[in-house]
């Protein structure tokens, strides 16, 4: 898959009385317009999204007063995906009544894992799924 550099706009209504605003970024994100409004157009590159881009975008408003109360939006671009498992070990041929327990070592970036049973298998045997840590 492709990553291609990405873009996005942010906003906040206006905060009454507000005379500026502060942005503050995740790594790997840019302010290209806005920083001191109430709305910026940001940019991030294809390694920041490799490196993942992990943060709260974050504004305080403001006026000759001080600041006011932050506003944070929880942000996880990525778009890698986790790489392809190892070989599946466990036992080849189970017998009936036999247990069988089958692993994989970790995957990178993997945050579940779905197995999938053969066809034929009933569902009253029971199949340990281990993942070796």
């Amino acid at each position: 898959m492709a990553v291609v550099t990405g873009s996005a706009t942010f906003s906040i209504s206006p905060v009454f009385d507000a005379s500026s605003y502060s942005w503050t970024l995740p790594n790997g994100m840019i302010i290209v317009s806005g920083q001191g409004t109430n709305s910026i157009f940001v940019s991030w590159a294809p390694q920041a999204v490799h490196d993942g881009i992990v943060g709260d975008i974050t504004v305080t408003p403001s006026n000759s007063c001080g600041a006011g109360i932050p506003s944070s939006l929880g942000t996880d671009i990525s778009a890698i995906i986790p790489v392809k498992p190892s070989s599946i070990s466990g036992p080849t041929k189970l017998c009936p009544g036999d247990n069988g327990v089958y692993s994989v070592f970790p995957v990178a970036r993997a945050s579940n894992y779905v197995w999938t049973l053969p066809v034929g298998m009933l569902s009253h045997l029971v199949l340990e799924l281990m993942l070796l840590l």
